[in-house]
């Protein structure tokens, strides 16, 4: 049986094993659930001084599931205050994971570029989502996906400073920390597609840079 820190986490962990249950469902009545529960964890993820990591687990999978049950319209209206501008957008990337059946667990376990090389994510299939559910252009679109690892290392970051804070390595900043609006959203959409094929004949992409993987789950 695992063991849990607090009871906060204990909370969290068995909030992801309803959501589990929720999604075995497949149940269209649990969206309105799902996105409610999705906007309290944005609430209350700038205040919070428990595991970040496991909350942030809960929203992926929340997304995820909101995506499989293709609640497309789940996340208009929801609100993201306090919390960088990219955090709505890498909760798209993962409704549309969960409309595709994606495993969240390859997801952290590795690297996005090295998925879609592999053929576990089809990059085609993520584009084609984005453009038809959610109305971005084909250049926006690969950009999301190329981009979504970038979204994920910043809020990877968020959780590594916390645990520092936790363990005394870092004195006197403020929590949680207050970072421009321009630094949490760069890169913007569209300016690195080194990573996404191209999907027209002759199409090319526009920039090189090195590949981040996702860290991996303890």
């Amino acid at each position: 049986m695992e063991v849990y820190r607090d009871e906060y986490t204990w909370y969290l962990r068995h909030r992801q094993t309803i959501t589990s249950i929720l999604a075995a469902w497949n149940d269209p009545r649990a969206i309105p659930m799902l996105r409610q529960t999705l906007q309290t964890c944005w609430d209350i993820e700038p205040r919070t001084r428990g595991s970040l990591q496991t909350l942030h687990e809960l929203e992926d999978q929340l997304a995820s599931t909101l995506g499989q049950l293709e609640a497309w319209q789940a996340l208009e209206g929801l609100e993201t205050a306090g919390l960088p501008p990219s955090r709505f957008k890498l909760a798209r990337m993962f409704l549309v994971f969960g409309a595709l059946r994606v495993n969240l667990q390859l997801l952290y376990q590795g690297s996005i570029t090295l998925l879609i090389r592999s053929g576990t994510i089809d990059a085609g299939q993520v584009t084609k989502v984005l453009r038809e559910r959610f109305g971005l252009d084909e250049y926006l679109a690969r950009a999301n996906l190329n981009v979504f690892q970038q979204w994920y290392q910043e809020r990877d970051e968020l959780w590594q400073l916390q645990r520092r804070l936790e363990r005394g390595e870092v004195e006197e900043l403020s929590w949680p920390p207050q970072s421009s609006r321009d630094e949490w959203t760069s890169p913007q959409e569209g300016e690195q597609l080194e990573e996404i094929p191209p999907t027209f004949p002759g199409e090319q992409p526009h920039s090189r840079g090195p590949v981040i993987p996702i860290r991996k789950l303890s």
